[in-house]
C-alpha cells in the first residue's frame, strides 16, 4: 500500500488507500505469482475487535508472472499454450470469485438466520415475519411523522342554550342576533 489515509467516523474508521498491489503465489497448474493493481477502501467497526465491516477492491490492472525455467522446460507446443492462458480473471481466481458471488447471495439472508437462530422458527416463518415486518415499517408512517390526533372532550354540563334549546355560540352568528346586539 502507498499512501494510505485513514478517517474517523462515529462508528467506523476508513482506510482508503488508491494505489495498492495485491500479490498471490499459485502452484496449480504450475507456480505463478499474479500482482494485482487497484484501489482499496477498508471500513472497520470501532471497537476492540476492529471487524471488517465493507471493503472495496477496485481492480486497475494484473500481471500474471511466470518463472522464466518454468517457460524454457516446456518443449511441448500444446503445453505452452496452454502457459499462455491466464489463470485469472483480472486478478482474482475464479474460486474467489465463486466465493464472492456466493457472499452477495448470503449477506440480505442474514438477518434471516439471526431471527431463525434466535426464535427457532422454521425458514418459511421466519421468511414471512421479517417479510411482513418490512411492509409493516413501509405501510405505516414512523411514529414521529404520524399527525397527532387532537379531539377535544366534550363538556356536557356546560353548553350554553337559548330558550329555544339551540346551541349558543361565543360571538354568535348575525342571525342569531337581534337587532342592535354585539357580541361580547
Amino acid at each position: 500500500m502507498k499512501h494510505p489515509k485513514e478517517s474517523f467516523h462515529n462508528t467506523s474508521i476508513t482506510l482508503d488507500c488508491d494505489q495498492c498491489t495485491m500479490v498471490t503465489h499459485h502452484g496449480k497448474p504450475f507456480f505463478t505469482k499474479v500482482c494485482t493493481e487497484g484501489r482499496l477502501i477498508l471500513e472497520f467497526t470501532f471497537d476492540d475487535l476492529m471487524r471488517i465491516k465493507s471493503w472495496h477492491f477496485a481492480v486497475r490492472s494484473h500481471r500474471e508472472l511466470i518463472p522464466r525455467n518454468v517457460m524454457l522446460s516446456q518443449q511441448d507446443p500444446g503445453m505452452l499454450d496452454q502457459l499462455s492462458k491466464n489463470i485469472t480473471r483480472q486478478g482474482i481466481t475464479n474460486s474467489t470469485l465463486n466465493y464472492l458471488r456466493l457472499c452477495v447471495i448470503l449477506e440480505p439472508m442474514q438477518e434471516l438466520m439471526s431471527r431463525h437462530k434466535a426464535y427457532a422458527l422454521s425458514p418459511r416463518d421466519c421468511l414471512k415475519t421479517t417479510l411482513f415486518q418490512k411492509w409493516q415499517r413501509m405501510v405505516a408512517p414512523p411514529e414521529s411523522q404520524r399527525p397527532a390526533n387532537k379531539r377535544r372532550k366534550r363538556r356536557n354540563g356546560s353548553r350554553r342554550t337559548d330558550a329555544n334549546g339551540r346551541r349558543i355560540r361565543r360571538g354568535g352568528r348575525a342571525s342569531d342576533r337581534q337587532a342592535g346586539e354585539r357580541p361580547v
